[in-house]
């Protein structure tokens, strides 16, 4: 989406944002207490080595200032990527431009695909770790040394991570600087439903329900009457826990 500003022959580009980085939006988006979703972009930067394949992944939320990165082994239909989207929420994804457009990179994008995510190439070189420190520096808040400690655990989640600071232009902006938290994602945290499940359960609202109160979400959004607590609801239900006492701590909130 572009949005200009101007009359007869002279328009400006003032606004421009895609499905998962829509911060020049978030003042007119969110004044809207019907939002129920937040917007997600994932940089992916896969290794494949024979018969496996080790996903490098970063993620950015800019409605709650977090950012995250992974790594783990996936098979050939990319399960444990299609789950990690589904409960992130990813709405966009960014990954190096393949020109030969393999196998593995058409299956790749298959899964992203099933996951209604947008997919956007973006040029290798810009998938690179350099400068990381003094980047992160200046977006995450607190001491910046557990995060050097964070960081230097990945190999292929770091150049994910830099290409995505430069897609989102995080740090063109000083309002972001000292504003994020940074972690690791565990994938094994949440129950793992792909997308092809959380259809089979209606877990969320479909464009083909009779009604609202057709899926999980119409049901229980019913006592929710701020867009924050719907948007809270919308990513519990996309993120099932697994830990007991995780479990409760999220009960005792509701």
């Amino acid at each position: 989406v572009e949005l200009y500003e101007g009359s007869g022959s002279n328009w400006k580009l003032v606004k421009t944002a895609s499905p998962g980085n829509i911060g020049s939006f978030e003042d007119v988006l969110f004044s809207n207490n019907e939002m129920q979703d937040t917007p997600v972009v994932v940089s992916l930067f896969p290794s494949f080595q024979e018969s496996k394949c080790v996903v490098g992944m970063a993620y950015v939320d800019l409605t709650r200032r977090v950012l995250g990165l992974a790594e783990f082994l996936d098979d050939s239909r990319f399960t444990n990527l299609e789950s990690s989207l589904v409960a992130l929420g990813a709405k966009e994804c960014i990954f190096p431009a393949e020109s030969g457009k393999s196998v593995e990179y058409k299956s790749l994008c298959a899964s992203l695909e099933r996951c209604a995510v947008m997919i956007t190439e973006r040029k290798r070189q810009e998938f690179k770790g350099r400068d990381l420190d003094s980047d992160l520096k200046r977006l995450v808040k607190g001491n910046i040394e557990p995060v050097k400690d964070l960081i230097s655990g990945f190999e292929l989640a770091t150049p994910a991570l830099g290409a995505l600071l430069s897609f989102s232009e995080l740090l063109s902006d000083e309002g972001n600087y000292g504003s994020f938290t940074i972690r690791r994602y565990d994938i094994g945290g949440f129950m793992r439903l792909d997308s092809a499940a959380m259809r089979a359960l209606n877990v969320m609202e479909g464009k083909t329900d009779a009604n609202k109160n057709f899926s999980l979400f119409g049901l229980m959004n019913r006592t929710c009457t701020a867009g924050m607590g719907k948007r809270l609801l919308h990513l519990w239900l996309k993120q099932p826990l697994v830990d007991l006492n995780e479990i409760k701590t999220r009960l005792d909130l509701v």
